[in-house]
């Protein structure tokens, strides 16, 4: 799938991402058809790039009210993108890029850590950089910091 577009003032371009993903949708006929494509360019960024019929998600509507079919980029967080692997079954992508969750049971404690977009950013290239899954690269992080500290 070749999808160039700016999003956000931003470019995107799958052939100068690398592909992570795919999911394809098959509809009760072409019109209905969709594929999603999760990728990941050289800073780390995440994007999600998708195509349909005219009666999908992503159709076009032409000059004159007439639909076609679309195309569509979207900007993805790390946990957007994690969710997505999750919701399509992609556990070696999922195992690739945020490292291997713990099994049912497992003592870790989730956290939810908000920051800002300008700063996830930051941290998906910092993680990318080190060619570590963010998760992994954040824990890594926090375990190096609380190394010395003694809990009472």
């Amino acid at each position: 799938m070749k999808v160039k577009r700016v999003v956000g003032g931003h470019l995107y371009n799958t052939e100068q991402a690398k592909l992570i993903a795919e999911s394809r949708y098959d509809g009760a006929s072409d019109e209905e058809d969709y594929k999603e494509a999760l990728f990941r360019n050289d800073n780390g960024v995440l994007f999600l790039a998708a195509e349909g019929g005219v009666e999908s998600f992503y159709s076009a509507i032409l000059r004159g009210g007439k639909p076609a079919r679309g195309t569509e980029i979207i900007p993805l967080t790390a946990a957007e993108a994690c969710r997505w692997l999750e919701d399509h079954d992609h556990i070696k992508q999922i195992e690739q890029l945020f490292g291997a969750p713990p099994p049912v049971g497992h003592d870790t404690v989730p956290i939810d850590l908000r920051v800002s977009k300008t700063m996830m950013e930051k941290i998906e290239l910092a993680a990318a950089k080190n060619q570590e899954p963010v998760g992994d690269w954040l824990r890594r992080l926090v375990e190096e910091e609380l190394g010395g500290v003694d809990v009472p």
